[in-house]
């Protein structure tokens, strides 16, 4: 089941640029699993799922689901600690193709629904899918240039929840879903449940507190890293970088820029960098 990627749901819905309220077309919800190993921060983690629910934040709606396993090939046997945390299987991974081959997929799935660099707001639950786990591998693997520029910026969904929420303490996906009164439907650590169950979080915000509160453009300013390295420079920087800075609280404040690709590798297994980080 994991040799090609699968989409389910609505056909294209063109236009998917950058509207001028500083909102986006669509969200995209994503969450990666990848290769790791209990305790061993030596890991090389390989992205194994790379699951997307695309979401009009307008209607509410769910209009499209990619989905693909991943091969990994640098340890291209998944450990026991790696198919208990994810459900994931090694006969999964075996028949999937390689990520180069996914990423470009996944680029070619974004262009069917008209999506630009500018046209989808990225969300996650956390920041360790992009900050790090894709840009090490990437780097790895000397895939230049083949990382969707949507992929360039992302909005940490625990800093919109903590505004919206009137909350102090960052959750994790199931700490949110509970104050939100969700259930967790699925396996929690399979990425398209996760990514599921993360739309939900994001939906249930924007009710709240009304779309802006999670897509507005100073809100993903704010709380994304972005990557200056590796195929994710920011293209737009510059006209970013003349647009006023908004006031942060402490908690907007960015974290310190990770490491250059070239630093001895620190990976943290995935489980290990989703528990620090609250997921």
């Amino acid at each position: 089941n994991g040799g090609s990627a699968t989409v389910s749901g609505g056909g294209g819905g063109g236009g998917g640029t950058g509207r001028d309220d500083g909102g986006y077309k669509y969200w995209l919800v994503m969450d990666f699993e990848a290769t790791c190993e209990k305790d061993d921060r030596t890991w090389p983690n390989e992205i194994i799922e790379f699951p997307a629910v695309l979401v009009d934040p307008t209607t509410r709606e769910v209009v499209d689901e990619f989905r693909s396993m991943v091969r990994p090939t640098e340890r291209p046997t998944l450990t026991r600690f790696c198919t208990e945390l994810t459900s994931i299987t090694q006969d999964q991974v075996d028949g999937a193709p390689e990520l180069k081959e996914v990423l470009q997929s996944f680029d070619a799935w974004l262009s069917s629904h008209g999506i630009s660099e500018d046209g989808a707001l990225s969300i996650w639950c956390g920041d360790w899918d992009l900050k790090t786990c894709l840009p090490r591998e990437c780097e790895r693997k000397a895939l230049h240039g083949v990382v969707p520029p949507v992929l360039r910026q992302w909005c940490n969904i625990k800093f919109p929840f903590c505004d919206v929420m009137g909350s102090k303490k960052r959750r994790g996906m199931d700490g949110m879903l509970g104050e939100l009164r969700i259930e967790l439907v699925g396996h929690h650590h399979l990425g398209i449940d996760d990514s599921r169950n993360i739309a939900k979080i994001a939906l249930a915000l924007a009710a709240r507190g009304g779309v802006e509160s999670v897509a507005a453009t100073s809100h993903a300013r704010d709380v994304s890293m972005y990557r200056k390295a590796n195929g994710l420079v920011r293209a737009r920087e510059q006209a970013a970088e003349a647009v006023p800075p908004q006031p942060l609280s402490p908690s907007h404040v960015p974290a310190p820029a990770p490491a250059p690709m070239s630093a001895p590798a620190t990976t943290k297994p995935a489980a290990a960098a989703a528990a620090a980080d609250g997921a």
